[in-house]
């Protein structure tokens, strides 16, 4: 069970990862002059979604527990290549 636990926290984790990333981006886009009104729609049901998902992830999902690991896991870890906490903000890469 404590692997489980683990598994499952590590989930919870990563989709509260992937939230403040879509918050970021929310953020980039609305801080821009002109802010393209559909992607922000896009960025606020994404969102939506994922806190759906984080809420409904059953603690005995062991195959939606991995694929939350796995899917969103392999996104931010690219999104984070070779950035430090210092360098992250989304404000940088425009």
């Amino acid at each position: 069970m404590t692997d489980s636990l683990a598994r499952l926290e590590t989930a919870l984790e990563v989709l509260n990862s992937m939230i403040g990333f879509i918050v970021s981006e929310i953020a980039a886009e609305e801080a821009k002059p002109r802010p393209d009104a559909k992607m922000l729609a896009r960025l606020h049901i994404k969102r939506q979604l994922l806190a759906f998902e984080r809420r409904t992830l059953d603690a005995y999902d062991d195959v939606a527990i991995e694929r939350v690991c796995r899917d969103y896991g392999r996104f931010l870890k690219a999104q984070r290549a070779g950035k430090t906490l210092v360098n992250e903000s989304p404000a940088r890469r425009q």
